[in-house]
Parts: structure tokens; C-alpha cells; sequence
């Protein structure tokens, strides 16, 4: 993204809009990438090679306020 990185955005609208559901899609599946989304305030986080089904189940579930969980520690963080 131009002007500012997928985890500066995530803060930048979490601070703003403290409610925002923000699910985060990706080409990337590291789990520290994961792991740092989430914890800046991301709702869900999905490859964007999946499943038509799983989008929407995470739409759905972001929308009923559930996060997903955070993944295990990568084999590059320990």
C-alpha cells in the first residue's frame, strides 16, 4: 500500500474507529505477519487463495465481533 504499511493502517482506523472490524487479506501466510495484524486490531486475517465459503464465514464471524486466534509462533520468530 502506498503511504503507510497494512499494520500502520489497521492502527490508523482502529484508533479512529475503535468498532471497525477489519479483516486482513493477504498473498503472505507468515505466521508473525499473522500474529502482529492481530494484535494491532485486525478481526480475521485469510490468504487470498481461498475458499469463496471461508470469506464469507469470516465476514460473517468478524461481523459478530469473534477474532480469529493467533496463530503458533513461527519457526522465523523462536
Amino acid at each position: 500500500m502506498p503511504g503507510m504499511s497494512g499494520l500502520e493502517a489497521i492502527i490508523a482506523i482502529r484508533s479512529e474507529f475503535p468498532d471497525a472490524r477489519i479483516i486482513v487479506l493477504t498473498s503472505y501466510p507468515d505466521h508473525a505477519h499473522i500474529a502482529r495484524a492481530l494484535k494491532a486490531g485486525a478481526s480475521g486475517y485469510l490468504e487470498k487463495n481461498l475458499a469463496h465459503k471461508e470469506l464469507l464465514d469470516t465476514i460473517r464471524s468478524a461481523h459478530a465481533g469473534n477474532r480469529s486466534p493467533t496463530p503458533p509462533p513461527s519457526r522465523e520468530t523462536r
